[in-house]
């Protein structure tokens, strides 16, 4: 009688639990769960219910372990095996997710869901041809599935295979005629008449889908050293010892705010990406931060009472073509003395253009004139080797700029 008398009242926890769960009380819901599984570890649904809670809570590694359990009680539940695969990819581990997402698609083989999903952890994790193939899979079984195409199209564009990536952006236009990023890359692959800047929807999405594993792969990976140029360069010019007041023009995850922190009273930091953002704002170096595209920005502030003095935008302008309008906003919103450090792709013959991989490279002389008609002296330049791609060196250059 004891017994059930217990069992009856851990019933009754986990129904308030669940109860706390739907409500969003994931912290409240998580005790009370643990109060359940810790005298019934195989309570697999609880275990569950236990995962999703944590994984809310953005506590992944304990979110792992009950859905672990949950799958080693329950094999046949394909909803362990995807949420534990989801979890294992928030930690990067990508083969355990791999492995778990293979487990899902076996109890559900044509599940496009799962089938997606296995494939983006392939992307991540550098599996690309897998992720190829799993992305082929699932347009056999939905040919209208759009996140897919465009996936795919990247991957093939990755491999250098222009032909079927243009084809497959084509086919992503059909399904969605408003598609930035699609445009954009077949101007870009087909060398069609450059825009002048490419949409914001395409570089907010291309870097809130990038921002998980951006340092890891820019700067692990691809060896990325923009804001470590800029830095230097910037010691080596006519540089103030402090400034009242920087911004950092598409400053990412803050790699670049890291650096010039200490020679900023206050860092403001700008970036079109909200994911980008986020991750910055958890390493607390900057006093503002706020999800913008930088002309309007200035436009916006051109009238405040203590305009910035020291500018910043490391790999910025290679998403951009036409470079006037950006100056000509930094000039009118920043203070008469300022200073600005830049880098840039190098490009020969023409001021500016957009490259198959979807980037816009500027020529010195176009730097130079842009410089001239904005009134800014270039006080420095050097040629660096900004990030290594396909085995090579991307070749930049970094500039020193103050007013006249």
């Amino acid at each position: 009688m004891v017994v059930d008398k217990r069992l009856e009242q851990l019933q009754q926890l986990y129904t308030k639990a669940l109860d706390l769960h739907s409500l969003g009380e994931f912290s409240q819901a998580i005790a009370l769960y643990e109060e359940v599984t810790g005298e019934i570890p195989d309570a697999d649904t609880v275990q569950y219910n236990l995962g999703l809670a944590l994984y809310h809570e953005e506590e992944y590694e304990k979110a792992k372990e009950c859905f672990q359990q949950a799958a080693a009680v329950n094999k046949s539940e394909t909803d362990y095996w995807f949420n534990l695969a989801l979890t294992c990819n928030k930690l990067h581990l990508f083969a355990e997710a791999v492995a778990a997402y293979k487990q899902a698609l076996a109890l559900r083989p044509d599940d496009v869901e799962i089938l997606y999903s296995l494939g983006c952890c392939c992307k991540e994790c550098g599996a690309t041809e897998e992720a190829v193939q799993v992305y082929s899979h699932v347009l056999e079984l939905d040919p209208s599935y759009a996140p897919a195409l465009n996936n795919l199209a990247y991957l093939l564009h990755l491999h250098d295979d222009h032909e079927n990536a243009v084809q497959n952006y084509q086919q992503l236009l059909e399904i969605d005629p408003d598609h930035a990023g699609a445009k954009h890359m077949i101007a870009a692959l087909k060398g069609e008449t450059s825009p002048a800047k490419p949409p914001e929807e395409y570089v907010r999405s291309l870097f809130d889908s990038y921002s998980e594993t951006f340092e890891e792969n820019l700067v692990g990976d691809l060896d990325y050293r923009a804001p470590e140029r800029l830095w230097n360069l910037f010691n080596h010019g006519p540089r103030k010892k402090k400034y009242e007041h920087c911004i950092d023009l598409g400053c990412g995850t803050g790699l670049c705010g890291e650096l010039f922190r200490e020679c900023s009273d206050k860092l403001t930091g700008i970036d079109l990406s909200p994911k980008m953002i986020d991750i910055a704002r958890q390493k607390q170096i900057y006093d503002t931060l706020e999800e913008a595209e930088l002309i309007a920005y200035f436009h916006q502030h051109h009238q405040d009472p203590a305009p910035f003095d020291l500018v910043l935008a490391a790999d910025v302008f290679i998403y951009l073509g036409d470079l006037k309008p950006v100056f000509q906003a930094i000039t009118a919103g920043c203070r008469d003395e300022v200073h600005i450090c830049f880098s840039i792709e190098s490009g020969e013959g023409e001021d500016w253009m957009l490259h198959a991989n979807g980037r816009y490279s500027h020529s010195h002389d176009y730097i130079l004139a842009v410089a001239k008609e904005n009134d800014l002296q270039v006080c420095h330049f050097e040629q660096v080797a900004l990030r290594q791609e396909k085995g090579g060196e991307v070749k930049g250059l970094v500039y020193f700029l103050r007013a006249l």
